[in-house]
């Protein structure tokens, strides 16, 4: 395996067939130290980093990381809250 995840960082690699209009341009995991994870109003909030990569191989990806929400959130910041109708991976 070329890739392991590692605490708080995680990979999206592009789909090279899609199976149908809908189906998502990457798939991929993530791994997520809960202690970075933020609870708003009963829904965690977690704040991704990502960067485009091409591995060894050149197949594009993008490398994810969890930041901590504390160390970057300024006072009296509200959080975003998810939004279903936002998700571009929802059927």
């Amino acid at each position: 395996m070329e890739y392991e995840n590692r605490p708080n960082s995680g990979v999206f690699f592009a789909v090279k067939v899609k199976k149908n209009p809908k189906s998502p341009d990457y798939t991929g995991s993530i791994t997520i130290d809960m202690s970075t994870i933020k609870i708003v109003n009963g829904q965690a909030v977690i704040r991704l980093s990502g960067w485009k990569k091409k591995s060894k191989q050149g197949n594009t990806f993008l490398s994810l990381a969890v930041d901590n929400y504390e160390s970057n959130a300024k006072p009296k910041e509200e959080a975003a809250v998810y939004n279903p109708s936002d998700d571009p991976f929802a059927d």
